[in-house]
């Protein structure tokens, strides 16, 4: 790893997740304007290539400042003999717990919904947009990049700081609070099973939420 000044180390993941908290601020009257577009596949794609450039600008921001990170590597045996569970059930219990305590457990994740939510165009376009985007390019800032960052100060102050800095960038505090719990497990387990166990639990997680958020 490059060597840097402890400010330097402390404050650069800062300003990668304020690059990419203003960029999720622009992407709502941007998915907005894509909305009212007369052909809802060009609708999708926009708003898909839009989100996947919101979150890879702040990955090539680190990516640019650190030679080393956490390997992206298959999960191993123990992940998949009882790991994920142990991790996924209390992650998943105090991520609807948290939104139910403040009357709001009504994710909106359908207010990003670009076509009729009962067409399975729609559906695969909000797989995309929900899990499967946020699974993989979410977990390479937040713990590929950032996590191994703030590893040098130990790993319990990397797991803590970079949840916070997970939590943050959501939008409201309900969220931000659930997410920030949610980051905590994914850190311990992507420094446990490495990033590729962090990205199936993070999508394993948002495919509940997105269940939930049709059938509630």
């Amino acid at each position: 790893m490059k060597q840097k000044s402890i400010l330097h180390s402390l404050l650069f993941p800062f300003w990668a997740v304020g690059i990419l908290k203003l960029e999720t601020i622009l992407l709502d009257p941007f998915v907005d304007w894509a909305k009212g577009l007369s052909f809802p596949l060009l609708t999708a794609v926009l708003c898909l290539l839009a989100k996947i450039l919101c979150l890879a600008i702040p990955v090539a921001f680190l990516e640019s400042e650190q030679e080393c990170r956490l390997k992206l590597r298959f999960p191993p045996p123990s992940f998949w003999k009882g790991g994920w569970i142990a991790v996924f059930i209390p992650m998943s219990i105090l991520g609807i717990a948290i939104p139910l305590a403040f009357r709001g457990f009504r994710i909106s994740l359908m207010k990003d919904a670009f076509v009729a939510p009962n067409s399975l165009f729609a559906g695969v376009v909000m797989l995309l947009w929900a899990v499967v985007l946020p699974a993989i390019l979410e977990e390479w800032l937040f713990r590929r990049e950032i996590l191994f960052w703030l590893r040098p100060y130990g790993r319990a102050k990397a797991i803590l700081f970079s949840a916070l800095l997970f939590g943050v960038v959501h939008a409201s505090f309900p969220q931000m609070l659930s997410a920030s719990v949610g980051g905590l497990f994914l850190g311990v387990a992507a420094l446990r099973w490495g990033v590729g166990a962090s990205m199936f639990l993070h999508g394993m997680y948002n495919l509940l939420n997105l269940l939930i958020s049709w059938i509630w």
